[in-house]
């Protein structure tokens, strides 16, 4: 066979290679996308994860007082911020 033709084969080889490697523009866009997605999705869930947590606090905190006006007001008001988090 003629070097030539050889040469010619080896470097479309070549460059076949180099499309192969690693996902395509639109893959690592979308890639991309899901990753902020689930970023996000993360970020709200710690928000109600903290959230429910201050109210876990200030339920430990109502439970603790003596029964009377200022326990029930305390109640219906953690009950109401409750409801607005729904």
């Amino acid at each position: 066979m003629p070097r030539q033709f050889l040469t010619k084969n080896r470097k479309k080889s070549k460059k076949k290679k180099r499309r192969r490697k690693g996902p395509s523009k639109e893959e690592i866009a979308r890639q991309q996308a899901r990753y902020q997605e689930i970023l996000e999705e993360q970020k709200e869930e710690r928000k109600r994860a903290a959230k429910d947590l201050e109210l876990e606090t200030q339920q430990a905190r109502i439970d603790a007082m003596q029964e009377g006006s200022k326990k029930t007001l305390a109640q219906i008001q953690l009950d109401f911020d409750k409801e607005k988090e729904r």
